[in-house]
């Protein structure tokens, strides 16, 4: 898998973020037009947040207080750091 990475870094990450569900799929893997600002599957769109959400079964499995833990961490703190709230 890692020399396929460096053969084809394109293809390779092309075959990878097919496997995630796009609110709008990109024109390119790699936009290069604007070296050395690259960018990586350039037009595409999706929400971040609402694809990490946990299905039922997932949640499930986790933790008590995971849910309060993501919430901290969506708005910025750290619960584990000292004076967090």
């Amino acid at each position: 898998m890692y020399r396929r990475s460096l053969e084809g870094p394109e293809a390779f990450w092309a075959g990878a973020a097919a496997a995630i569900e796009w609110d709008e799929p990109w024109q390119r893997v790699l936009d290069d037009s604007r070296a050395p600002l690259y960018r990586w599957f350039a037009g595409g769109r999706m929400n971040l947040l609402q694809r990490a959400r946990p299905t039922r079964r997932a949640r499930s499995r986790r933790p008590a207080g995971a849910d309060l833990r993501l919430a901290g961490y969506r708005h910025g703190r750290d619960p584990y750091l000292p004076g967090a709230a």
